[in-house]
């Protein structure tokens, strides 16, 4: 390793789930996904997620890409959170 990768930039990409509609004929948002990627600035390097099972999750589990570069995670909502009766990530909304 000749990079001691001093420097993290982070790219983040979030979705809109629309309820199987497109929004022009009347489609919802029901959900909010993020994609994360993270590269060292220095030498470009991107960095994998460790601990997260690969695939796509419909009930918000967080789940990686099949290269292991991009995290693949839920959001909740400011008015989701709102409902929330513990701090937002201990439960599922």
């Amino acid at each position: 390793m000749s990079c001691s990768h001093p420097e993290f930039r982070a790219e983040v990409e979030v979705t809109r789930v629309l309820n199987g509609q497109d929004e022009r004929a009347g489609g919802e948002v029901v959900a909010f996904a993020a994609d994360v990627r993270v590269k060292c600035v220095a030498c470009g390097e991107p960095f994998a997620w460790r601990g997260v099972p690969c695939g796509i999750s419909v009930n918000g589990a967080p789940m990686r890409s099949a290269d292991g570069l991009e995290l693949r995670a839920w959001l909740v909502s400011p008015a989701e959170m709102a409902l929330l009766d513990a701090p937002a990530g201990l439960v599922a909304p």
